[in-house]
């Protein structure tokens, strides 16, 4: 079941005219202290800009109010001559309509603001606009519009470097590719905004993004991995008070508990995102959380209930003008009227949803419109059944990725279709053969056993094409057993060559590094250049291990550390005789989602042993250790240098690299602990992953 959610493109673009590092607003104030500053006498300007940040307070919060304080904004910019205050204000109060659901005012009002920074010469504001438009054109279901929207701002951004509005438009685009089914390519984009929001310290991109990650991860059936996304996203939203992501999340997490047969849970989620829809006043949402509830009722069998979420669904959605919702309602209405018997209705439902769905290119609605037409003709015995059967697999299985599983499940339905259909046909024909032979009962004593005897072979006919049938089947699923198995093989040398050309692009970003090293003066520039090159080369020596192995998703730890060391020592140009590397490794398989950032955190510790710890000495002696350990893997590392700075905190390290460390460990579930008295020990636990 695919639950309805918006994005979240029309988030804080243009917010370069708050860039105000004297007052008070720049501080993030809360929208109390807002409307309390709006009390004072205020500067023009400074009443634009409280306004225009109380509007975007509201605009996950209440969309309605925020327009309020907008117009107010706008009003007082036109009097002042502040047109770049307008031009915020706009951006913004397109947002809180397109919250709202009311997608033609979003849009004229995107259209203005564009007008004005075109007019301004305001390039990166023109990007932001067009953003804008291409989120209003994905809500309206025009996906191809959309796309070329968000392409010209991504475009604009890139050129203007701006790497945090470019993860707006990777994740806008991201979710057409989603709508479209292309989920490879989904997920690639949205991990890309991830890593520019992150990079970027924008919580509220980054929240959207694991939002939509979990979406994908839901399509794909990995419930654990999207719960995980999920619950991340969820206590960013809280945090944020983003009252329109939350309720995204919480259709997310009702759509994960329905998936995996919890249906209280699921409507536990729907019912409160359904209460933040209407507390903000959101109808297109609504529409949406109305269908996911109708949804949970229908695949419980309680047509009635299904039909009170599914009928103000579809009215609904016809109302706020989303092709895709009226698509959807139509579906289901259609298969709930399918299960009630009420033929005429469902066709009509059905055929308007398939309609609309084939318009806007929802591939995953297409994907229910055909199980629904299935349904429909296989309860009326028709084989035009099949068809849309076929039609349904094949979409699914270009959408998910688990072959085997699908192609299993299209011969059990299918063995079912052509066994219910065989003990129809032997009802029946049971019932005209006692009909015929109490004829010939009442004719003649020789009629009646000339009947009883056709009778009996017809029977033995028919169970001898059932057996056959079955045996049939039976073929067909040795045939795919073997299909499987040649998948299995051809999916390890994938995965190998996944990994041999990971490793060989981080090497290609590590030789990008020297070559920009030699060009550079600055010491410290020329440092981080080297400490960047050092941690690429530890992902790569990762990967180097995985592709030459048999086992692709384990590490050969010892292997791995002695490389990492004598690739540190040779970067730093270490004489050996002069500084021991002592190694106590256990033989620990790890998994690739722990071997990584253990590797980038040993080579942060090792780095900093080579570079501080022995300055003012002739020798000295590093030693690495890791071993099992009752809370999962000890990891040690130690040296005998001259200790940390008196002033070293390791709660709040001031260093890249140590930052680094504790934001690894911390992600981790691990502890920390560091000692600096006779030189140097950090140790540290980790929840390890055996592979």
């Amino acid at each position: 079941m695919q639950h309805l959610s918006r994005n979240f493109s029309h988030l804080l673009l243009g917010s370069l005219f708050f860039l105000l590092s004297a007052s008070l607003i720049a501080q993030q104030a809360s929208v109390d202290s807002l409307q309390q500053l709006l009390k004072q006498d205020l500067s023009d300007s400074l009443r634009v800009r409280t306004l225009v940040f109380l509007t975007e307070h509201m605009q996950f919060q209440n969309p309605a109010q925020g327009i309020l304080y907008a117009k107010e904004a706008i009003a007082l910019s036109d009097q002042s001559d502040n047109p770049l205050g307008k031009l915020e204000t706009l951006s913004r109060m397109g947002g809180c309509y397109h919250n709202l659901g009311q997608l033609d005012s979003a849009e004229a009002t995107h259209r203005q603001a564009l007008s004005l920074a075109q007019s301004l010469d305001e390039p990166l504001h023109a990007a932001n606009q067009m953003t804008n438009l291409g989120a209003v054109k994905e809500s309206r279901s025009q996906l191809d519009s959309a796309l070329h929207y968000y392409g010209i701002g991504k475009k604009a951004y890139e050129e203007a470097q701006a790497p945090i509005y470019v993860g707006i438009a990777q994740n806008n685009m991201a979710i057409v590719y989603e709508r479209q089914g292309d989920y490879s390519r989904a997920a690639d984009q949205y991990l890309q905004a991830l890593a520019e929001f992150e990079a970027g310290d924008f919580p509220l991109g980054v929240s959207a993004a694991y939002t939509n990650l979990a979406k994908v991860f839901i399509a794909q059936g990995d419930y654990p991995k999207a719960l995980e996304y999920s619950r991340v996203a969820m206590r960013y939203k809280q945090e944020l008070s983003d009252l329109h992501g939350l309720a995204i999340v919480c259709n997310n997490l009702g759509s994960i508990h329905d998936r995996q047969e919890q249906p209280d849970s699921a409507v536990h989620y729907y019912q409160r995102a359904l209460e933040i829809d209407r507390q903000i006043g959101n109808r297109q949402e609504e529409a949406g959380t109305l269908i996911n509830l109708g949804m949970v009722h229908l695949e419980e069998g309680e047509l009635q209930q299904a039909f009170g979420f599914f009928r103000p669904a579809y009215q609904l959605a016809k109302e706020v003008g989303n092709q895709s919702l009226v698509a959807k309602a139509a579906v289901y209405m259609g298969t709930l009227m399918n299960r009630q018997g009420r033929g005429k209705s469902a066709r009509t439902y059905l055929s308007e949803g398939q309609g609309l769905a084939e318009e806007v290119g929802d591939a995953m609605l297409l994907k229910q419109v055909y199980k629904a037409w299935y349904e429909f003709y296989k309860k009326r015995g028709d084989r035009q059944a099949f068809q849309f059967y076929d039609q349904y697999i094949s979409l699914n299985d270009s959408l998910m990725n688990d072959d085997r599983r699908q192609e299993i499940t299209r011969l059990e339905m299918r063995y079912d279709f052509e066994q219910e259909k065989a003990a129809i046909a032997l009802a029946q024909e049971q019932e005209t053969l006692i009909y015929e032979a109490e004829i010939d009962r009442q004719a003649s004593q020789t009629r009646l056993l000339i009947g009883g005897l056709v009778a009996s072979a017809i029977i033995l006919a028919l169970l001898w094409r059932g057996f056959f049938l079955k045996q049939r089947t039976n073929r067909q699923l040795s045939e795919q057993k073997a299909v499987i198995q040649n998948a299995l093989n051809e999916r390890e040398i994938l995965l190998q060559e996944i990994h041999h050309r990971v490793k060989n692009n981080l090497q290609v970003i590590s030789s990008l590094l020297s070559l920009q090293s030699r060009s550079i003066q600055d010491p410290q520039a020329l440092d981080a250049i080297q400490e960047g090159r050092n941690r690429v080369q530890a992902m790569a020596l990762i990967h180097q291990n995985l592709y030459q192995e048999e086992n692709l998703i384990g590490v050969d730890l010892p292997d791995y550390i002695e490389k990492l060391t004598q690739s540190l020592v040779s970067s730093y140009r270490v004489d050996q005789a002069r500084i021991q590397l002592e190694q106590k490794i256990e033989p620990i398989p790890l998994d690739v989602d722990v071997i990584i950032p253990l590797g980038l955190i040993l080579n942060e510790l090792i780095t900093n042993a080579l570079k501080y710890a022995f300055a003012d000495r002739d020798e000295g002696t590093i030693a690495v250790e890791i071993q099992e350990d009752p809370r999962g893997i000890r990891v040690q590392v130690a040296d005998d240098g001259q200790g940390l700075p008196q002033n070293f905190d390791p709660d709040t390290p001031s260093t890249l690299g140590f930052k680094l460390v504790r934001s690894f460990v911390q992600k981790m579930n691990g502890s920390l602990e560091v000692q600096s008295e006779q030189g140097t020990v950090v140790r540290l636990w980790l929840p390890g992953k055996v592979a």
